[in-house]
C-alpha cells in the first residue's frame, strides 16, 4: 500500500502542480513520515506480540501506534498541501487508516479490558498451578481485573496452552500463544466502545488540525522555505504585497524596438466578482528638466487599452496599436491576482514618459490610478550607449537581493535590468506568490538619477516552470494550463504585439476574422512598409504557428545597434521547436548586419551549453549545443549569456571545428559565452570546474554591468557579492 501511494502520489503531483520540485519535497516529507510510521508500528507490534504481556507494554504499544497514526496523517496532509493528491482523497485515506487502527489502539489503552497487558502477579499471589489460573478463582492482579476475563475472551479453560514461568525476580510471566492474544484483542474491541470513541475523537482532531494547518502549501527553494495558508495568514505583510482592490507592481518591459515597451500592472481582486474587464493606460512625455515633471491636467499624449474597455471610458489613440490582455494569474482566495498587459508602440526612442494605469470594471466603473515613470531605450542611430545590469539566478532571499542593490548603487544609470531566469524561485506554485511580490518589489524599486524606473528584461528559468517541460501537452492550451506567473508577469513583447508584427493568416482587411481578431477588433492589416523605422519581422512564414501564442517564452529585440534573441532552453518550450524561429531571426539580423544597419548579435537564455558545474552530458546542455549552437555559429553571434549553474564563467571564443564539434578560436572569432547564473546562489554550489572552454571560472556570486556602445562594442564588468571586480572583458 505504501509503495502504491508513494508512486501514485508522485505521478499526480507532477500532473496537478506541474512542479517537479514540488514532487520532490512532497516525496521527502512523505518518506520521512512514512519511515517514522513504519518504525513506530514495528516497535509497537514487537511489544504486543512478543515478551511478557504487561500493562506497561500495552500502554507503550498504544502510544507508539498513536504516534504512527499521527505520522501517517501528517504524510497525507503534506500530500494534500503540496497538491500531490486531491484533498478529499488524502483525507479519506487518513480516515480509513485511523478507523481501522482506532479500535486496536483503544484496546491497548483500556485498563479494564486489555487483560493481556497486566503487571505480573506479586509473589504473594503466585498461583500453585495452571489449573488455579483457569479455574475462575479470584486471582486478582495489580490492575484490579481478574483472570476470568481471559477465559471469557479466549474461550479456553484449564487445558489451554498457556503457562507461567518465573522471570527470576519472584514474579511469574503469563505466556499466551499469538493466536489467543489476537482473539483477546478482537473480542475486547466490542467491550471498549468508550475508549474507541475517545480514540476516534482524538484522531479526528489530529486529522482536522493537520489538514487545516497544512493546507495550500508553498515550497520555495534558494533559500528553502515551506509555508501554508495558516503561516501566511499569521505572518506580517510581506514586501510588495498586492492589497485587495489596489493596482500594484506597475512596470515596463523591454519591447521589440526602442520605440516600444510593454507595461504590466497587477491588481489584487477580492474574488471572481472583482475581476476588471479591462485596463486603460495613458501616457505623457516627460520634460527634460531635472524634476522630470509634467502637467497632470494635460490631455494624455497617447492611450492604449487592455481587455474590453467601452468606448465611453477610453478610446485607443492609435488604431494600429494592439489591444492588451487581462489575465487572471492565480485565482486563489488569499491572493486573487489579475494582471493587465498593455503593449505600447510608436514612442520616441531614448525619451522619458509618465504612464498611468486604471482598471475598468463592469458598469464602466474605473479604479486606480497607479503611475510609472520610465524611459525608452536609445535607438540604433543614437549617440548614447545602452547600459544594463543583472545576471542569472537572482535567488529569493537576501543574497541575490543585496547583490542587485549593490550593483544598482554602483551603476544606477542603467537603462534596463536583465535577469536570465530563476527570478523568484517560486517553482510554478500558485501559493508562492509572496516570492514574486518580494522580487518584483526589488526590481521595481530602482530609480535612475532622472527619476525614472529602469525597464525589465528576463528569460525563463527552470524554477519558473517547476522543472523542465512539465506541461501535459506541447500546445498553447497545455502550457497555459500548466504554468503560472512567468508568462503573465514577463510576457513576450513580441507575442503581446504580434498582431502588429505578425499579421495572422486569414485575417480580413478590417481584422474581424481569424487570428487574434477576438481581441483586436476592427484593426486594419499592417504591412511591413507601415512598420516604424527599425522594426523588423513580418516575414516569418515557418513560424506562423507562434502567432497569438501568449505562452511563448522566447522573443527578439533590437537594442541599440544590437539584435538580441532571448530563447527558452528546453524549459517551457522544447529547443527543437525554436529552431525555425531562431534560424529566421538570426538570418534577418545577419542580413541587417551585412548591410551596416546592425553591429552585433546577442543570444541569451537560462541553461548553458557550456556548463561550469553540471556535466557536459547534462540533458539541457546537450540540447542547447545541438539546436542553438550550429545556428549561432553559422550567423556569427558575438556574445551569449548563459546561466543556471550557480557559478561564474567566461569562455574562450568558441567556433565550430569542422568535425561536428567545438573548439576555441582567436579573439573576436566565434562567440564568447558568459554568465552561468550566480546573482544570488553562487557560493552554495560545488566548486566550478575549469574545462577546456573556460577562460575564467569561479564559484563566486557574480553580477554584470554592461555598456553597449553605439557602434555595438560591449564592455562587460563582472562583480562579486561585495561589488569587487571579478572579471572584465570586451566583445
Amino acid at each position: 500500500t505504501v509503495s502504491v501511494l508513494y508512486w501514485r502520489a508522485a505521478a499526480m503531483s507532477a500532473a496537478l502542480t506541474r512542479s517537479t520540485y514540488n514532487t520532490w519535497v512532497w516525496l521527502f516529507f512523505f518518506g520521512i513520515f512514512t519511515l517514522l510510521w513504519l518504525i513506530f508500528v514495528g516497535i509497537g507490534l514487537f511489544l504486543v506480540m512478543r515478551g511478557a504481556p504487561t500493562r506497561r507494554r500495552g500502554v507503550a504499544a498504544g502510544a507508539l501506534f498513536t504516534a504512527a497514526l499521527v505520522c501517517f496523517t501528517l504524510a497525507m496532509a503534506f500530500t494534500a498541501s503540496l497538491h500531490a493528491l486531491h484533498m478529499a482523497g488524502a483525507v479519506i485515506i487518513a480516515l480509513i487508516a485511523n478507523v481501522l487502527a482506532g479500535p486496536f489502539v483503544a484496546v491497548l489503552f483500556s485498563k479494564k479490558h486489555a487483560v493481556l497487558f497486566r503487571n505480573p502477579p506479586a509473589a504473594s499471589s503466585k498461583p500453585k498451578s495452571d489449573s488455579d489460573v483457569h479455574s475462575g478463582a479470584a486471582a486478582t492482579d495489580t490492575d484490579g481485573g481478574d483472570t476470568s476475563d481471559l477465559k471469557e475472551l479466549t474461550g479456553v479453560g484449564a487445558a489451554s496452552p498457556t503457562a507461567h514461568a518465573n522471570n527470576g525476580d519472584g514474579h511469574d510471566e503469563l505466556h499466551i500463544p499469538t493466536r489467543h492474544r489476537l482473539t483477546v484483542i478482537r473480542k475486547a474491541i466490542w467491550r471498549c466502545v468508550p475508549y474507541i470513541a475517545g480514540v476516534y475523537g482524538g484522531m479526528l482532531f489530529v486529522i482536522v488540525v493537520s489538514f487545516v494547518a497544512l493546507a495550500d502549501g508553498c515550497y520555495c527553494s534558494a533559500p528553502n522555505e515551506f509555508n501554508t495558508w495558516l503561516s501566511r495568514k499569521l505572518a506580517a505583510p510581506h514586501p510588495g504585497r498586492c492589497a485587495t482592490g489596489e493596482t500594484c507592481h506597475l512596470y515596463a518591459i523591454v519591447g521589440s524596438h526602442c520605440s516600444d515597451v510593454a507595461v504590466v500592472g497587477h491588481y489584487g481582486a477580492s474574488g471572481s466578482g472583482d475581476v476588471p474587464v479591462g485596463a486603460v493606460l495613458e501616457w505623457w512625455p516627460l520634460t527634460d528638466g531635472s524634476s522630470m515633471t509634467t502637467d497632470d491636467g494635460a490631455a494624455p499624449a497617447g492611450v492604449a487599452v487592455a481587455g474590453d474597455v467601452p468606448a465611453g471610458v477610453a478610446t485607443p489613440s492609435s488604431p494600429t496599436s494592439p489591444r492588451g490582455r487581462i489575465v487572471v494569474d492565480h485565482p486563489i482566495a488569499e491572493d486573487y491576482r489579475v494582471v493587465a498587459q498593455v503593449p505600447v508602440l510608436g514612442l520616441e526612442c531614448n525619451a522619458g514618459y509618465r504612464f498611468r494605469m486604471r482598471m475598468v470594471f463592469a458598469g464602466d466603473v474605473v479604479k486606480g490610478p497607479r503611475t510609472l515613470r520610465t524611459r525608452t531605450l536609445p535607438g540604433r542611430a543614437s549617440a548614447s550607449p545602452v547600459r544594463f545590469i543583472g545576471g542569472g539566478d537572482l535567488h529569493g532571499g537576501a543574497i541575490g537581493h543585496n547583490m542587485m542593490r549593490r550593483l544598482w548603487a554602483a551603476h544606477h544609470a542603467a537603462h534596463f535590468v536583465w535577469v536570465g531566469g530563476d527570478i523568484a524561485y517560486a517553482n510554478n506554485i500558485r501559493y508562492c506568490y509572496r516570492r514574486w511580490d518580494t522580487t518584483l518589489a526589488l526590481l521595481t524599486g530602482f530609480t535612475r538619477p532622472d527619476g525614472t524606473q529602469p525597464l525589465l528584461m528576463a528569460a525563463v528559468g527552470n524554477h519558473e516552470a517547476g522543472g523542465y517541460l512539465n506541461a501535459e501537452a506541447d500546445t498553447p492550451a497545455g502550457r497555459a494550463a500548466a504554468y503560472t506567473h512567468h508568462s503573465t508577469y514577463f510576457p513576450s513583447p513580441e507575442a503581446l504585439s504580434d498582431y502588429y508584427l505578425f499579421p495572422a493568416p486569414g485575417v480580413s482587411s478590417n481584422g474581424t476574422t481569424g487570428g487574434r481578431a477576438a481581441w483586436h477588433p476592427a484593426l486594419p492589416a499592417v504591412t511591413a512598409a507601415q512598420l516604424p523605422p527599425g522594426h523588423v519581422g513580418a516575414t516569418f512564414a515557418t513560424t506562423a504557428g507562434l502567432r497569438g501564442d501568449m505562452t511563448a517564452t522566447f522573443y527578439r529585440a533590437l537594442i541599440g545597434s544590437t539584435g538580441w534573441v532571448v530563447l527558452d532552453s528546453d524549459i517551457m518550450f522544447r529547443t527543437e521547436a525554436q529552431v525555425a524561429y531562431l534560424n529566421e531571426t538570426l538570418a534577418f539580423w545577419a542580413a541587417r548586419r551585412r548591410a551596416g544597419e546592425l553591429a552585433k548579435i546577442v543570444v541569451a537564455y537560462h541553461c548553458p551549453g557550456l556548463p561550469t558545474v553540471r556535466k557536459w552530458e547534462d540533458p539541457q546542455a546537450t540540447k542547447v549545443r545541438r539546436d542553438f549552437y550550429p545556428l549561432m555559429l553559422r550567423y556569427n553571434v558575438s556574445l551569449v549569456f548563459e546561466h543556471h549553474d550557480h557559478a561564474y564563467k567566461r569562455s574562450h571564443p568558441i567556433r565550430a571545428n569542422g568535425r561536428g564539434g567545438l573548439e576555441t578560436a582567436a579573439p573576436y572569432e566565434g562567440f564568447i559565452a558568459s554568465g552561468d547564473g550566480a546573482l544570488g546562489v553562487g557560493g552554495s554550489r560545488l566548486a566550478a570546474h575549469n574545462r577546456w572552454y573556460h577562460a575564467v571560472s569561479s564559484k563566486s556570486n557574480a553580477g554584470f554591468a554592461v555598456e553597449q556602445s553605439p557602434s555595438g562594442h560591449f564592455s562587460v564588468r563582472v562583480y562579486d557579492e561585495n561589488v569587487d571586480m571579478l572579471d572584465a572583458f570586451h566583445a
